[in-house]
């Protein structure tokens, strides 16, 4: 299940818009029968504006696709945020983004280890 999947230039509609938190809940409702937890809006309407930044500043085309909240089958994970699309050669890609609320994080070794406080 996918609570969002639309073209970048959407996305960056509902961001500036100030509309992203609606329209997530609104689909959430439909889709997955689900009500949102406050603090589930808060870490959307915190995290995917800063996403829209990077999403500018990488000149992202439209021919890209945002999907958020996408529920891996057979299991309870979900991926935050999925960017879709295809190369100048037109190869398939896909970017996976998980989302934190961190407020400082570390380096560590290893690929892609990181070390950060989290509440004690």
């Amino acid at each position: 299940m996918i609570i969002y999947n639309e073209p970048s230039s959407r996305f960056l509609e509902h961001i500036l818009d100030n509309d992203i938190g609606y329209v997530l809940q609104k689909n959430a409702q439909h889709l997955m029968n689900k009500s949102i937890l406050a603090r589930e809006l808060r870490s959307w309407e915190n995290s995917l504006p800063q996403m829209a930044k990077v999403l500018r500043d990488a000149d992202v085309k439209d021919n890209m696709h945002i999907l958020l909240e996408y529920k891996l089958p057979s299991t309870e994970k979900r991926i935050d945020f999925l960017i879709a699309g295809h190369d100048k050669k037109g190869r398939k890609n896909a970017v996976i983004v998980e989302l934190k609320q961190w407020q400082k994080a570390k380096v560590e070794k290893g690929d892609g280890i990181v070390r950060t406080f989290l509440g004690g």
